[in-house]
């Protein structure tokens, strides 16, 4: 949650910090978690949750000659 925003802060700031030198790629995803829950007492059993965890991912990489802004490249 609360760190999604920050790292695109510190992605964006970078980029700007080196005058557009850097090319920054964002994107966010969701990953499912499965939490298996230990019994607290005689008769309670063992139960599973599941949440959803947040990510961001930031990748820097200097742009190279001839790179433009609205280019991209798929690496398979």
């Amino acid at each position: 949650g609360l760190a999604i925003n920050r790292a695109i802060n510190a992605g964006i700031q970078l980029e700007e910090k080196y005058n557009g030198a850097l090319r920054l790629d964002l994107f966010t995803s969701t990953l499912e978690l499965i939490d298996d829950l230990q019994p607290t007492g005689d008769n309670s059993a063992p139960a599973s949750q599941t949440r959803n965890n947040s990510a961001v991912h930031v990748k820097l990489s200097l742009k190279q000659p001839g790179d433009s802004e609205n280019s991209e490249e798929t690496i398979n």
